[in-house]
């Protein structure tokens, strides 16, 4: 998958999908968005999928738990937003490899 189908992907999706991402290595230079859907790592490789840049926003919705799961973040400065209220965001099997200072923000 490459950037701009992953993106496609994520634009194309309504609250309440989940989006299994193949194992890759994705290079965001700017921001993720998502509301309301699930972004699940479906990679069966050693590295898993893999975002090496820029910032994973999360944000809640009304009926839906987001959920980003099973990704391994490389060299961001801030890796993971969440913000808004609604349903609880999950978070779950994720990790920073090669950090460059990179940070977490819940809001």
């Amino acid at each position: 998958m490459t950037n701009t189908n992953f993106q496609n992907a994520i634009n194309s999706a309504a609250p309440g999908d989940t989006l299994l991402v193949p194992a890759g290595t994705f290079d965001r230079s700017g921001s993720l968005s998502i509301l309301g859907i699930s972004l699940i790592d479906a990679g069966n490789s050693v590295p898993g999928t893999v975002i090496t840049a820029g910032t994973v926003t999360m944000t809640k919705h009304a009926s839906f738990h987001p959920r980003l799961s099973g990704f391994r973040f490389t060299c961001t400065v801030r890796h993971l937003m969440v913000q808004g209220s609604g349903k609880a965001s999950i978070i779950d099997n994720n990790s920073s490899a090669g950090m460059c200072g990179g940070s977490a923000v819940l809001k």
